[in-house]
């Protein structure tokens, strides 16, 4: 068509609907282009292209930006998912890097109770039940989980509830330690670095729990009670390192970013937000060399800092302030194929980057040690989860929760 939307039309031998052209596919098309404006709606540093596209009765205004697909392999229709995680099966005792595309379960968190879906195969996906998970709760956090004195993530899972936490066997999916919280203290939220067996738990009066996984028991390393009450928390290691030296953690009242060092607890770094939103999701990771620490807020935006040693602590520099949407955004780490990796043997095929979940879902990585942020073929996104299965014969592969559904998908190469 000319100036309109191409379509691909199949001629029936029958009428159905009382015409014999049935429409398979629309194909859209931007011309002819009357006139166009590149503009930065978002002011992220990547422009838009505004179009006065078609002619006529169909002439319309476009808006074309460069953003990464996710390409649909299933989808559920589910509603009232408050948390989703992943767990690897745990057949081996060892899981490499090439052993990593065995993710079986996900488990989904309702308001009283926990649920698990377990693929089976290319085709299905059905309710499962691990003996050792309190499926009569929310769940708050659920991973697999390596000790101290091993990187294996084969032996355990960690499931965290507002009623403590509790170690499962990895094999026979049977719970080995149950671990309460202190008298008083309900659990609110928990983070946990997987490969360094590290766990940090957040509950009422600005209780704040740090244990670690040694000799296969969870051990209560140290606990502190902030002066507010804790807002969000966070425990992914500084430097690519398999230990985490740091925790952070967002608090209310005062609006601020707290860094504590571990095992102490003691404040390092301190850092009062310039809004008087508060911080709903804090994530420490390092790309390309520079560690950064990002703060989701409860109005959408996103601000991004960097991490700097200095003799007496940290210190945060403020690299970016973001509009991302208009709800409140929750940050993930997850890995995609690399888009440079297939021209350059030399970069790596699989790169670690963030996924902003929110009503307008994000992905920020970094190219040349730049930060860059791209949109998500997506409306919303309020859970994400890295899936890379087996039976998905791809290497990546996102599980994703919106309003009414859980969508099975590939991500392009980043």
């Amino acid at each position: 068509a000319a100036y309109t939307d191409s379509q691909l039309v199949k001629l029936n031998s029958q009428p159905g609907g009382g015409t014999l052209i049935e429409s398979l596919e629309s194909y859209t098309n931007l011309g002819p282009i009357v006139d166009f404006v590149v503009v930065d709606l978002d002011r992220q540093g990547q422009g838009q292209v505004v179009t006065c596209s078609g002619a006529y009765k169909d002439g319309s205004i476009r808006i074309i930006r460069n953003g990464i697909g996710i390409n649909e392999l299933a989808s559920l229709e589910l509603t009232g998912v408050k948390g989703m995680w992943s767990l690897l099966e745990g057949a081996k005792d060892t899981m490499s890097e090439d052993d990593g595309l065995n993710a079986k379960y996900l488990v989904l968190s309702f308001f009283n109770e926990t649920k698990v879906l377990s693929m089976e195969d290319e085709e299905s996906i059905e309710e499962a039940e691990l003996p050792g998970l309190a499926a009569d709760l929310p769940t708050l956090l659920c991973s697999n989980f390596a000790s101290a004195e091993s990187s294996s993530l084969a032996n355990y899972y960690v499931q965290v509830t507002p009623k403590g936490a509790r170690l499962i066997s990895a094999s026979d999916k049977q719970l080995l330690q149950e671990w309460s919280s202190p008298a008083e203290c309900t659990i609110n939220m928990a983070s946990c670095n997987a490969a360094g067996g590290q766990l940090l738990l957040a509950g009422t009066n600005g209780t704040l729990l740090y244990l670690t996984l040694k000799g296969g028991k969870l051990n209560l390393e140290n606990q502190i009670k902030m002066p507010h009450e804790i807002a969000c928390i966070d425990i992914h290691p500084l430097d690519n390192q398999q230990q985490a030296s740091y925790c952070t953690l967002g608090l209310w009242v005062d609006v601020s970013i707290h860094m504590l060092s571990l095992p102490s607890l003691d404040c390092v770094c301190k850092q009062t937000l310039s809004t008087e939103v508060l911080p709903r999701s804090v994530l420490c990771c390092n790309f390309e060399g520079i560690n950064y620490l990002m703060c989701g807020l409860g109005d959408g935006n996103l601000l991004v800092y960097t991490v700097e040693q200095e003799d007496m602590g940290l210190k945060l520099n403020c690299e970016k302030h973001l509009t991302i949407g208009s709800q409140p955004t929750t940050l993930s780490l997850f890995t995609s194929a690399s888009a440079s990796g297939a021209r350059n043997a030399s970069s790596p095929q699989s790169q670690q980057h963030v996924f902003v979940s929110s009503d307008r879902p994000t992905v920020m990585y970094t190219s040349n040690k730049k930060l860059l942020f791209s949109n998500v073929n997506l409306k919303e996104v309020q859970f994400v989860c890295q899936f890379n299965s087996h039976h998905l014969q791809h290497d990546s592969c996102l599980a994703l929760i919106s309003e009414d559904n859980l969508v099975l998908g590939t991500i392009d190469p980043i």
